[in-house]
Protein backbone atom coordinates (compact mmCIF):
# COMPACT_ATOMS: atom_id res chain seq x y z
CA UNK A 1 0.00 0.00 0.00
CA UNK A 2 2.89 2.40 0.67
CA UNK A 3 4.56 1.95 -2.75
CA UNK A 4 0.74 2.50 -4.70
CA UNK A 5 0.73 6.08 -2.13
CA UNK A 6 4.22 6.69 -3.08
CA UNK A 7 2.91 6.92 -6.71
CA UNK A 8 -0.41 8.16 -6.48
CA UNK A 9 1.62 11.13 -4.84
CA UNK A 10 4.10 11.29 -7.93
CA UNK A 11 1.57 11.21 -10.35
CA UNK A 12 -0.40 13.79 -8.63
CA UNK A 13 2.51 16.73 -8.45
CA UNK A 14 4.34 15.57 -11.26
CA UNK A 15 1.91 14.75 -14.05
CA UNK A 16 -1.85 16.61 -13.42
CA UNK A 17 -0.15 19.95 -13.63
CA UNK A 18 1.27 19.39 -17.82
CA UNK A 19 -2.02 17.79 -18.56
CA UNK A 20 -4.21 20.58 -16.97
CA UNK A 21 -2.37 23.39 -18.17
CA UNK A 22 -1.40 21.51 -21.64
CA UNK A 23 -5.08 21.82 -22.71
CA UNK A 24 -5.51 25.25 -22.13
CA UNK A 25 -1.83 26.75 -23.00
CA UNK A 26 -1.34 24.63 -26.46
CA UNK A 27 -3.68 27.23 -28.11
CA UNK A 28 -2.04 30.40 -26.91
CA UNK A 29 1.59 28.99 -27.10
CA UNK A 30 2.26 29.90 -30.70
CA UNK A 31 1.76 33.53 -30.36
CA UNK A 32 3.33 33.92 -26.52
CA UNK A 33 6.64 33.58 -26.26
CA UNK A 34 6.24 33.39 -21.95
CA UNK A 35 3.39 30.67 -22.41
CA UNK A 36 5.48 28.67 -24.90
CA UNK A 37 8.40 28.72 -22.16
CA UNK A 38 5.75 27.67 -19.69
CA UNK A 39 4.29 25.15 -21.39
CA UNK A 40 7.85 23.53 -22.12
CA UNK A 41 8.82 23.76 -18.29
CA UNK A 42 5.86 21.84 -17.66
CA UNK A 43 6.65 19.58 -20.11
CA UNK A 44 10.16 18.86 -18.73
CA UNK A 45 8.87 18.33 -15.27
CA UNK A 46 7.34 15.55 -16.73
CA UNK A 47 10.79 13.23 -16.65
CA UNK A 48 10.78 14.22 -13.15
CA UNK A 49 8.22 11.55 -12.55
CA UNK A 50 10.18 8.54 -11.91
CA UNK A 51 12.59 10.58 -8.92
CA UNK A 52 9.22 12.09 -7.63
CA UNK A 53 7.91 8.60 -7.13
CA UNK A 54 10.95 6.94 -5.90
CA UNK A 55 11.45 10.03 -3.23
CA UNK A 56 8.06 9.26 -2.05
CA UNK A 57 7.64 5.99 -1.90
CA UNK A 58 11.01 6.33 0.20
CA UNK A 59 9.27 8.94 2.68
CA UNK A 60 6.61 6.22 2.65
CA UNK A 61 8.89 4.02 4.19
CA UNK A 62 10.51 6.05 6.60
CA UNK A 63 13.81 6.58 5.47
CA UNK A 64 15.95 9.66 5.35
CA UNK A 65 16.20 12.58 3.16
CA UNK A 66 19.89 11.15 2.15
CA UNK A 67 17.98 7.78 1.52
CA UNK A 68 15.30 8.74 -0.09
CA UNK A 69 17.10 11.02 -3.01
CA UNK A 70 19.38 7.59 -3.43
CA UNK A 71 15.96 6.07 -4.33
CA UNK A 72 14.42 8.42 -6.38
CA UNK A 73 18.21 8.46 -8.50
CA UNK A 74 17.44 5.07 -9.00
CA UNK A 75 14.56 5.36 -9.88
CA UNK A 76 15.05 7.87 -12.23
CA UNK A 77 18.27 5.66 -13.85
CA UNK A 78 16.11 2.69 -13.93
CA UNK A 79 13.08 4.29 -15.80
CA UNK A 80 15.34 5.10 -18.68
CA UNK A 81 14.87 9.17 -18.96
CA UNK A 82 18.43 9.28 -19.03
CA UNK A 83 20.48 7.26 -22.40
CA UNK A 84 24.05 6.52 -22.88
CA UNK A 85 25.22 9.05 -26.45
CA UNK A 86 28.37 7.41 -28.24
CA UNK A 87 28.28 10.94 -30.53
CA UNK A 88 30.68 14.04 -29.72
CA UNK A 89 30.13 17.45 -30.66
CA UNK A 90 33.12 18.09 -33.14
CA UNK A 91 35.11 21.55 -31.79
CA UNK A 92 34.38 21.12 -28.25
Amino acid sequence: MKVLNGSATAIIVSLLPSAILSTFLTPIAGSNAIVANLLHSVTVFQYFFAVMCGFSTAKQFNLGYTEAACVGGAAFLGSGCVTAVTTTVKGV
